[in-house]
């Protein structure tokens, strides 16, 4: 199943990717939802009439939670109707909102329910996607203009430029291009958004060669690891598994037997 994208209201842009949305009114479906890394934490919100099976697991049972920088995929298995909804956040967005980082949330999602029961409510009184996603911008509205602490820009523009270079730039060209030394690129990255520069571009690499391998799947592995810039087709093979948990090959023929 592949999700449909929806863009989120222009005074949104700033901290808000966009929203992917699955959803199925078949009683006798069972939906696989796969995700990857792609260097977006997000808000996510499930409704469905027999649960949500995720590996790894939220840290609670729950249907409204949030998610870092993962460097694994997480895997989703949902029998029966439902509609499962991630607003996809800028990478530096997390402390703006919630004040905390990816750190804070480590390899698994977080429960918000407990702390937000009033929005919980109108979520799961919304009749359709259209109505949850406006309750989600309203939501992250708030967040923004109540937690107080401001976005950070160098920061920001960090991430613009690593995302802009598909994550092949050096860690020495991302310095040089703010003027910053090594040890305060580190550290603003840690505090802003818990998680290295390097392994930040790592993520964003890793995003734009595997959209190549899933959309341009008949492709040789060997050319899209060039054309990529990845030194040569094992170090290719290597980040993919690394993030996938399956080789190119192996992913590839998984996807095509489905």
């Amino acid at each position: 199943m592949n999700p449909q994208v929806i863009l989120p209201d222009k005074q949104l842009t700033e901290y808000i990717q966009h929203f992917l949305v699955y959803e199925t009114k078949n009683k006798q479906a069972s939906t696989h939802i796969s995700v990857f890394p792609d260097g977006h934490p997000g808000i996510i919100f499930f409704k469905g009439d027999n649960g949500i099976y995720q590996t790894p697991p939220v840290q609670q049972p729950t249907c409204f939670y949030i998610s870092g920088q993962n460097m694994h995929p997480t895997f989703i298995k949902i029998p029966g109707r439902f509609i499962w909804i991630a607003a996809k956040l800028r990478p530096y967005a997390l402390k703006n909102m919630f004040a905390i980082t990816s750190k804070e949330i480590g390899p698994y999602c977080m429960s918000i329910e407990q702390d937000f029961p009033a929005v919980l409510a109108k979520l799961n009184d919304a009749k359709n996607s259209k109505a949850i996603i406006r309750i989600l911008q309203q939501f992250i509205k708030e967040c923004t203009n109540t937690n107080g602490h401001k976005i950070h820009e160098i920061v920001k523009k960090c991430t613009q430029l690593i995302i802009k270079k598909h994550g092949t730039i050096s860690m020495k060209e991302l310095r040089e291009a703010f003027n910053l030394s090594e040890r305060t690129l580190q550290r603003y990255f840690l505090a802003e958004m818990g998680i290295p520069p390097k392994r930040f571009a790592r993520i964003i690499h890793f995003h734009y060669a595997f959209q190549t391998l899933t959309t341009e799947d008949q492709k040789r592995i060997a050319d899209i690891a060039y054309e990529k810039g990845f030194a040569d087709p094992a170090h290719f093979s290597r980040t993919i598994k690394r993030f996938t948990g399956q080789s190119p090959t192996g992913f590839l023929l998984k996807r095509r037997s489905l």
